[in-house]
């Protein structure tokens, strides 16, 4: 499906702050230029969460988990 990945993540950020927990701050920055990307909306869901999970479980004791979207040409 084609959708608009920051539109995506933004959706996500609920769930991904639960996972975060409380000793954590999540931040959400992207780039105006991100658009539309072809996706699998639940895989990428995992994806953000596992990630989120990995970098508190990184983090015992707290601290800022940063989520950045832009733009990269390969």
């Amino acid at each position: 499906m084609v959708v608009d990945a920051a539109e995506l993540t933004a959706s996500q950020m609920p769930t991904l702050r639960a996972a975060a927990g409380p000793a954590h701050e999540l931040r959400l920055s992207t780039s105006s230029e991100v658009g539309r990307v072809l996706i699998d909306s639940e895989q990428y869901g995992r994806l953000l969460f596992n990630l989120v999970v990995n970098a508190r479980e990184a983090m015992p004791k707290g601290g800022v988990i940063d989520l950045r979207l832009s733009r990269v040409r390969l």
